[in-house]
């Protein structure tokens, strides 16, 4: 991989709506809400939008505008071994849009992600010698932030510093408090994980 891969871990999120289905299922407890993007509030864009608003420069990262892209498909055989399905036009694919950060804005924001440490992205650019630039399979990337201004000035980040962003570490720590409480109210983080979540952050260095 080109970038660093990303440390988000999804499985807080992932066993309390686990949890929730089996409550929907079992006791017709109604679901948390779902949160996608959405054309009409802008949170769904083309990737020109990406393109344009992706945070650049960003030491030592790569960005690419490369995505899978699907086709119209008559699964109707041809004949043809090399080409055995007719193709059509492709599909119009949106992609979630971001933040000055380069942070994807719709859907579940766990803590670390609402309150970035870095930029975390859900995709990852093969190395040179393998595919370079295409995109490799449920790989993420991350890229962190600068801890002073002075070091991203330095660096050319265009990213705000931590510093810039939280004064100090008790100042995230509060933040990612506040967004791990705000993910239990909505039913997308249990309180069992939301201490964990808050320990990793103090000891974070």
């Amino acid at each position: 991989m080109k970038n660093f891969t990303s440390p988000v871990d999804i499985r807080p999120v992932q066993r309390a709506l686990l949890l929730a289905l089996d409550k929907w299922i079992a006791d017709d407890t109604h679901p948390p809400a779902s949160s996608y993007g959405k054309i009409n509030d802008g949170t769904l864009v083309p990737m020109s939008d990406i393109v344009a608003n992706f945070p650049s420069p960003i030491p030592d990262f790569s960005f690419t505008p490369n995505y899978n892209a699907i086709q119209q498909t008559d699964y109707v055989l041809t004949g043809d071994p090399l080409e055995p399905y007719k193709l059509g036009k492709n599909y119009k694919v949106l992609f979630s849009a971001i933040d000055k950060s380069g942070n994807e804005l719709p859907g579940i924001q766990l803590p670390r992600v609402a309150n970035p440490i870095g930029t975390y992205a859900g995709w990852n650019p093969r190395a040179a010698g393998h595919g370079e630039n295409d995109l490799s399979e449920a790989t993420g990337s991350w890229a962190p932030l600068a801890v002073t201004r002075e070091e991203r000035l330095e660096t050319g980040d265009s990213r705000l510093s931590l510093n810039e962003r939280y004064g100090s570490q008790k100042g995230w720590v509060s933040r990612v408090e506040n967004s791990a409480d705000e993910l239990i109210s909505k039913g997308y983080l249990l309180p069992r994980d939301r201490d964990t979540i808050v320990s990793q952050t103090m000891h974070q260095k």
